[in-house]
């Protein structure tokens, strides 16, 4: 199988006896062995498809196996792959509950609530995210779907190759954490009060055409589904199209999207400091999006914003521990407001996932909602960092905090997770003139249960900030300050937590 990314939070609200982290094999040798035969009553249940349009099981399938209180990871072998049923055998004594694929397990009680993922990232093949579920005693188990799937097609004629297509239903919740009550027999699929969804998906197609599929939460969307194709060339950049309005789907449904990629439009502007990039819609800032992710880093470029956008999902630019791509580019807000909508349990969460050397970003409001569960979460910036060998600087000015940020580890602020100047040569004076945080302010709650927690910055080292404010309730474990959690050789200039 090909990897998911999913959310992997496990409900407050449920008391669990078997956890996805503590999944392994469970075969207890005083107990007697029993065989099942899976099978999958619905037909956009199943793994895979072929041509003829009927579905079945792919080898190296996994599928979770739990009474409650042990779990199994069972695979799908050769001699099961391209059939409709496979056959497992387990030791596990009871009422057994079964979940396809295992990733999207996060946790069950025993009396069969099991608690679910769906995720927000699909790379688009047919079962890539779609989730089964049964509840069995004898020996036949019965899987059936618990979501709903979309598909859509990227036609051979397209000349310019779509990197991601992304499937939007404003304000209605598409993807996230859920839970599938098993105890009657028949599924019955619930969200959960307080938890963030998402309100779209994005299906990785990666210059392929053909048919793709995405798995969403079935529940009633008011505003129906808008569609997204981005490629990874600014002049050819984008086409969005509305396509099914005021839609119900149920579990199992299958809703067929249409043709996408066929029509794409460039981003106006050349992309110099006097022809900016200008981004007037969602499209176009997640082409933006995804040509920095992509590894452009946009130096020497600059972006201007010339509309508010709502609906950002994911950050410009990222941090982890395999990789880095930095923003080093102008982005110029133009006085307008971004609305962000980031639930994640990816480091470095924000507006821009990571800026780096010579990045000047200014006159941007950040609204909407930031949740993360890994280090360095912040509604502008996740992560600012300038490497050792930095010639030049990052500038970050006249940005305004208007969302809620919480994160679940260390560096949470309201504008910037952790800034860090790691420049070795010249002195500390010229070291703290690097990095420069000027008249940005936060009025979002920020909330942790960790530690290095700010108002504006949570923690920051040799930089200069002046006329920087907060007005928004901060919360944390260990380091929390009104504009800066924690700080090391940086002057703060004219600072004020009202």
């Amino acid at each position: 199988m090909k990897k998911y990314i999913l959310f992997t939070a496990v409900f407050a609200m449920m008391v669990s006896a078997c956890v996805r982290e503590e999944l392994m094999p469970v075969r207890p040798e005083q107990n007697e062995a029993r065989t099942f035969t899976c099978s999958l009553e619905e037909d956009q249940t199943r793994t895979d498809i072929t041509k003829q349009g009927k579905t079945v099981w792919s080898e190296g399938d996994k599928l979770l196996v739990t009474n409650g209180s042990v779990c199994d990871t069972l695979t799908v072998g050769a001699a099961s792959a391209g059939k409709k049923f496979f056959e497992f055998t387990t030791t596990i004594e009871g009422k057994i509950f079964v979940v396809y694929p295992v990733k999207a397990f996060n946790s069950v009680d025993s009396t069969g609530r099991v608690s679910l993922a769906l995720p927000s990232v699909q790379d688009g093949s047919f079962g890539s995210a779609n989730i089964a579920v049964a509840a069995a005693e004898d020996r036949l188990v019965k899987m059936k779907n618990v979501t709903s799937v979309l598909k859509f097609r990227i036609p051979s004629s397209v000349e310019t190759p779509i990197k991601v297509v992304s499937i939007n239903s404003v304000g209605d919740k598409m993807v996230g954490n859920f839970t599938v009550d098993l105890s009657s027999g028949t599924p019955v699929v619930s969200t959960v009060e307080g938890e963030t969804y998402a309100t779209s998906v994005a299906v990785n197609v990666d210059g392929v055409g053909g048919n793709f599929y995405a798995s969403v939460l079935p529940g009633t969307y008011k505003t129906g589904f808008s569609m997204t194709a981005v490629a990874l060339d600014l002049n050819k950049a984008w086409e969005s199209k509305k396509t099914v309005s005021d839609k119900v789907l149920n579990v199992n449904d299958l809703v067929d999207l249409g043709n996408i990629g066929t029509d794409l439009k460039p981003v106006a502007g050349s992309g110099t400091s006097a022809d900016p990039y200008q981004i007037t819609n969602l499209p176009e800032f997640l082409a933006f999006t995804y040509t920095v992710n992509s590894g452009n880093t946009m130096v020497g470029k600059s972006v201007k914003l010339m509309e508010n956008i709502s609906g950002v999902t994911a950050p410009v630019g990222f941090y982890s521990a395999e990789k880095q791509i930095s923003f080093q580019g102008e982005f110029d807000g133009n006085g307008k407001t971004v609305t962000v909508n980031m639930n994640s349990d990816e480091s470095s969460v924000g507006l821009f996932g990571l800026v780096g050397e010579s990045a000047n970003i200014h006159d941007v409001t950040v609204a909407g909602e930031i949740s993360s569960k890994s280090l360095y979460a912040g509604a502008l910036c996740g992560v600012v960092e300038l490497p050792d060998s930095a010639a030049a600087g990052v500038k970050i000015a006249n940005c305004v905090n208007k969302a809620k940020v919480n994160g679940s580890e260390q560096y949470v602020g309201g504008l910037i997770g952790i800034a860090q100047n790691n420049v070795k040569n010249g002195t500390e004076a010229e070291k703290r003139a690097m990095l420069v945080i000027e008249n940005c302010s936060n009025a979002g709650e920020v909330t942790s249960t960790n530690a290095n927690v700010g108002g504006v910055v949570g923690y920051v080292t040799f930089a200069t900030l002046k006329s920087c404010s907060n007005k928004g309730a901060v919360s944390g474990k260990m380091n929390v300050g009104g504009v800066v959690g924690r700080l090391y050789q940086t002057h703060i200039y004219d600072a004020k937590n009202f």
